[in-house]
């Protein structure tokens, strides 16, 4: 079965490594047999644009976000968990969705 997920990158965070880390949500995407939704990595320049984004994606369409790191969703991890799994490229992790009934399931990573 194949996974599907949204690739994002933010542009205010990768500034001048964003080609690598594109690269990289690829290679990740392409290694592990993950579909990216829409085909490619979705960009967005800011926090505020990043909101936006979240706002307009079809979570029924993906089962991952990924990202390059966990900095490019700081603040919205727990929120993006609600609906998803969060991997990211450097380091590679995984923050499992987050399970509300259960004490056990918190914010802290696993390796991919």
């Amino acid at each position: 079965m194949t996974r599907r997920a949204y690739a994002i990158v933010r542009l205010d965070h990768s500034g001048s490594a964003t080609d690598a880390h594109i690269a990289a949500l690829q290679a990740l995407s392409a290694e592990r047999n993950v579909e990216l939704v829409g085909g490619g990595v979705l960009l967005t320049q800011s926090d505020s644009g990043f909101c936006l984004l979240l706002a307009g994606l079809d979570f029924d369409a993906a089962d991952l976000v990924l990202v390059p790191s966990i900095t490019h969703v700081s603040g919205w991890l727990d929120v993006l968990r609600h609906r998803t799994e969060v991997w990211t490229a450097f380091p590679r992790l995984r923050w499992p969705p987050r399970c509300v009934r259960s004490p056990s399931c918190e914010s802290i990573p696993e390796p991919i």
